[in-house]
């Protein structure tokens, strides 16, 4: 399966909008490939591509309908920042006991549950 994010920032902005592709492989999401300043056409072009061999599936602007908001008022974005910000979001969800990625305690080397 194909997983696509997308990061729409409106058609008078494309130089925000962004796109990632994964490769769903046994759980685990491998990258495949990612584009930024990128117009309705290039999005489309790329979803086409990736759609005609494999199941895909498409989520848009995931991070912000998962209750993380003000991103856009971050002056650059890295992959690092990025990652620490999904790392939040999952906190989040985990302290509500909503965690997707919850792994319970393993002891002696995780005695606690851990969310990754």
């Amino acid at each position: 399966m194909i997983i696509i994010g997308i990061d729409l920032s409106g058609p008078s902005n494309i130089q925000d909008t962004a796109l990632s592709v994964f490769k769903e492989t046994a759980n685990m999401l491998e990258y495949r490939e990612s584009t930024s300043s990128a117009d309705d056409r290039t999005l489309l072009k790329c979803v086409s591509r990736w759609n005609q061999d494999s199941v895909t599936v498409v989520g848009i602007d995931f991070l912000k309908s998962q209750g993380l908001d003000g991103l856009d008022n971050l002056e650059k974005v890295t992959d690092h920042l990025l990652a620490a910000c999904a790392a939040a979001l999952c906190a989040k969800d985990w302290a509500h006991d909503q965690a997707v990625w919850k792994n319970p305690a393993a002891p002696p080397y995780h005695p606690y549950d851990y969310a990754c």
